[in-house]
């Protein structure tokens, strides 16, 4: 071989790549190194000697004298003449070394064309992904309002818009139906009586009732109202018999059952069912006296002559007109009460009924 080859590089060395030119020559003073070799073999083993071979179209006798020197030797044994050098194989090296560049030529093209079209997809593909600029992205204001940040930011020619990003949410992307909104309705207003005022005025009323009706029993209990000592003796064993107490509850409880069923009614409805109060009193008188009697202790015939003898007893009778003009008189009171009563529901409802009629109100 040759010496005219690149030697290898040691280990850790940089290679340095022959380019092209390099690499043609290399391999044509290769290839010719190598044909030269060839033929110096070839001829050093089959022609002893130059001088010895005849020419066969030259006779015998033609042949050059003796005397005649042979030519010289070349003075570089090792450089090939310029005759000797093997063209095909060159010619083929060079072929070759074409062929390979242009193919490697071909490649690059392919692959740099592949590049470009690989490159403007992507191009495209970002173009296509990126929104949009909004129109207020170039105006005068965001212009002025950027003055003022560092330089930094100022040097910074190309805001990326990135596309929004995807909501989830049905409500709200507006794909869901809107929920329904519940309020709370307003609460009827509540209706108010007037049984609770009948019963505090029925208390004032017994207690009219009992002053009265105390007054008649010891009037007509046959003592001297004059005596003090005998009047105060008589107060107190009155206020301590049952013939007192039955009719003065009997009244109340009577007064006040009246006044739950008349409630917000008129005067007029006490006026009338007033009656039936003095008639409960005047019951409650023979009931007191037959119980202050011991009814446990007498027999039933004794018990129906003390209830018959009271019946027409004055004290009877003034427990009847008592209990009968008290329910006119108070039951006027409550009966005017009942009407403010009235009218605070009745304004109540419309207020309840305006504001069903306004609908619910958002804040």
């Amino acid at each position: 071989m040759s010496d005219n080859k690149t030697p290898e590089p040691e280990f850790g060395e940089p290679v340095v790549e022959p380019t092209s030119e390099a690499n043609v020559v290399d391999r044509a003073n290769e290839a010719l190194a190598d044909a030269q070799a060839a033929r110096d073999e070839v001829a050093g083993n089959d022609v002893a000697d130059p001088a010895d071979v005849t020419r066969p179209d030259v006779p015998a006798d033609a042949a050059a004298p003796a005397d005649e020197a042979a030519p010289a030797a070349p003075a570089d044994a090792d450089k090939p003449a310029e005759d000797d050098l093997d063209w095909a194989a060159l010619d083929d090296v060079m072929a070759t070394e074409a062929a390979a560049k242009a193919n490697g030529t071909t490649e690059s093209a392919e692959a740099e064309a592949a590049a470009t079209e690989t490159d403007a997809t992507a191009a495209n593909a970002a173009e296509a992904t990126t929104p949009a600029k909004p129109a207020w992205y170039d105006s005068p204001e965001v212009a002025e309002s950027t003055a003022n940040l560092p330089q930094e930011v100022q040097d910074v020619t190309e805001v990326p818009l990135t596309p929004p990003v995807a909501v989830d949410d049905p409500v709200l992307t507006g794909t869901a139906p809107a929920q329904p909104i519940f309020v709370q309705a307003p609460e009827p207003p509540l209706v108010r009586g007037n049984r609770g005022a009948a019963g505090l005025i029925g208390l004032l009323a017994a207690v009219v009732f009992a002053l009265f009706y105390l007054a008649a029993r010891l009037l007509f209990s046959g003592i001297n109202v004059l005596d003090t000592t005998a009047l105060l003796d008589e107060t107190l064993a009155q206020l301590a018999s049952f013939a007192f107490w039955v009719p003065v509850v009997v009244f109340y409880l009577t007064f006040w059952l009246l006044g739950a069923f008349i409630n917000r009614g008129r005067w007029a409805y006490w006026v009338i069912f007033g009656l039936f109060v003095g008639l409960a009193s005047y019951a409650g008188h023979v009931l007191g006296e037959v119980i202050q009697a011991g009814p446990w202790t007498i027999s039933l015939s004794q018990a129906a002559t003390i209830a018959r003898d009271q019946l027409v007893a004055p004290a009877a009778i003034v427990a009847l007109v008592i209990g009968r003009e008290l329910p006119v008189w108070f039951g006027g009171w409550i009966a005017k009460r009942g009407r403010k009563v009235t009218a605070w529901n009745n304004e109540a409802q419309e207020e309840y009924e305006r504001t069903l009629e306004a609908g619910p109100q958002l804040d």
